[in-house]
């Protein structure tokens, strides 16, 4: 690891910027029954017990394999499947056994999942989505799950992604992780990151990875001074709050670093806030995004600078 940390004390008295509490009122869980999108429905369960929030929980059937895309399936025969998917996702919820007190929708479709999700999100107005990713699509099957790739890439609301290294043990939630391009872009990223510190009871760690001089000069530790002080205009004005929080200015590799910093942390959630939402649309299999989603062994959520539409 070529990082080199500069911890900074949250508590030191300065000028900073408020975040306003994260009201989470609908969340949409998209599964295939797959291991990775059950789990995923449990951190949904989880977090719809936190906020009070109502679970909507959507199942796309796949299309008979003997229809191609361009051939409308028979309506008796999409109902049928529509019918089937009913129940299949009634018996996995069951088998679940932890709706218990959650109010919650199971929605079934039938079509693309990608566009069933979109179609969902707006419909119930969700503030999160929640889904898993087996890490077998995209290019070189290297980068994200195709239908969590394009979820991320296109769609405006936060996206809860439980990756395919993430691990099926069940663990408290009590250290965060918020990855920082820019943090004047990171606002609405920073009000998920401290609302969910705050429920949780956790410790939050902003973390902003700057790139590798050459070799060590007045430049350098005028870049790190000035990071420094910009991440502490993300510590929010709750002294309880801010006494939880740790700033950390890294340098290396974005996602090595910070891929780090949450194994040494033992993080339960990553945050990641990239500067624009150009970085979503990078296809490329060494994204950042991508490779923190592909190797996090917790749950990563991508969080937009800002809603679309």
């Amino acid at each position: 690891m070529s990082s080199r940390p500069v911890a900074v004390s949250a508590s030191q008295s300065m000028p900073h910027l408020e975040t306003t509490p994260l009201h989470v009122h609908h969340i949409l869980a998209a599964t295939d029954f797959s291991s990775q999108a059950t789990l995923a429905l449990r951190y949904a369960i989880r977090l719809a017990r936190v906020f009070s929030a109502t679970l909507h929980i959507l199942y796309c059937v796949p299309q008979d394999a003997s229809f191609s895309n361009t051939v409308a399936v028979p309506q008796d025969l999409q109902e049928m499947l529509l019918e089937r998917g009913r129940q299949q996702l009634h018996d996995h919820l069951m088998q679940l056994g932890s709706l218990q007190r959650v109010q919650h929708e199971e929605v079934v479709a039938a079509g693309s999942p990608v566009d069933w999700i979109a179609a969902t999100a707006r419909d119930v107005h969700a503030d999160l989505i929640v889904m898993g990713s087996h890490g077998r699509g995209g290019l070189g099957k290297v980068m994200l799950g195709s239908v969590a790739e394009k979820t991320v890439r296109h769609i405006g609301c936060p996206v809860l992604v439980v990756g395919p290294q993430c691990t099926s043990r069940y663990r408290p939630l009590r250290q965060v992780v918020l990855a920082v391009e820019k943090p004047m872009h990171a606002l609405r990223a920073t009000q998920y990151a401290c609302s969910i510190t705050r429920e949780f009871g956790a410790t939050l760690a902003i973390a902003q990875v700057l790139a590798e001089y050459d070799e060590s000069g007045p430049m350098e530790h005028v870049e790190e001074q000035r990071a420094r002080e910009e991440l502490k205009l993300l510590v929010p004005g709750d002294p309880e709050l801010a006494a939880h929080v740790d700033l950390r200015v890294l340098r290396g590799d974005a996602a090595e670093e910070l891929l780090h910093l949450a194994k040494v942390r033992d993080a339960g959630l990553v945050i990641v806030a990239p500067r624009t939402r150009a970085a979503f649309a990078d296809r490329t299999p060494w994204s950042t995004l991508a490779d923190i989603i592909r190797w996090a062994s917790c749950p990563v959520l991508a969080v937009p600078p800002h809603l679309i539409g």
